[in-house]
């Protein structure tokens, strides 16, 4: 298993709990990890080729202003967020939508 794929089952497992339990740190904690895999420009170590339509981490139908990558748009919310402001309905739905991607492929597709 490489580095990122490990990763990738870390930020799995803490949107797991996130999704259960909507606790504020296992948010902090994926914004964190997220931003890891940005700074180290780990989506193209992980066979991105930036073709989300097809990709199971894609964001079916999104507009061109959208990002269409469930992964970087939940990092581009959790980045605007402060830390310590609650979580509105649209982040919860984004952690979501990006764990269900998770587990259908935990590398993009």
């Amino acid at each position: 298993m490489s580095v990122t794929e490990a990763r990738l089952l870390e930020l799995k497992r803490i949107l797991s709990h996130y999704v259960k339990n909507h606790k504020r740190e296992a948010l902090n904690a994926a914004r964190d990890l997220l931003d890891e895999l940005e700074g180290a420009k780990a989506i193209t170590a992980m066979g991105c080729r930036e073709e989300c339509a097809p990709c199971a981490w894609g964001r079916p139908g999104a507009a061109a202003w959208q990002n269409p990558c469930r992964l970087w748009s939940l990092r581009e919310s959790l980045s605007d967020l402060d830390p310590r402001a609650p979580a509105g309905p649209a982040v919860r739905r984004q952690a979501a939508e990006l764990l269900e991607a998770l587990e259908k492929s935990l590398l993009p597709t």
